[in-house]
């Protein structure tokens, strides 16, 4: 567990500063300042290897969900509160490269 949670914080994290770094000198210095916010990365890369191990299982949110739906749609709702939520998105990607890779 602390080899996964490690390799979801360090990987999406990396990823994360990459993309601002780029984003900051091609389009806008304000990009450099954007960062990873907290643990919510590796959690959601956690959540996403649970759901990519067992995607047909449908989990209680306000409605039902399908697992293969669920980790997208904390993104997307972590979005709408808070902007694009890229570190989300990393996270979510690594926990799916981790299920499938």
């Amino acid at each position: 567990l602390l080899y996964t949670m490690g390799f979801f914080s360090i990987v999406s994290n990396t990823l994360v500063t990459a993309l601002m770094v780029v984003m900051g000198y091609t389009v806008d210095k304000s990009w450099l300042m954007n960062c990873s916010s907290g643990c919510w990365p590796m959690l959601l890369g956690l959540i996403a290897y649970q759901c990519a191990r067992d995607p047909d299982t449908v989990r209680g949110f306000p409605c039902p969900v399908q697992n293969r739906y669920y980790p997208w749609l904390l993104v997307l709702l972590f979005s709408i509160f808070g902007g694009v939520a890229f570190d989300a998105i990393f996270g979510v990607l690594c926990g799916y490269a981790l299920a499938w890779g």
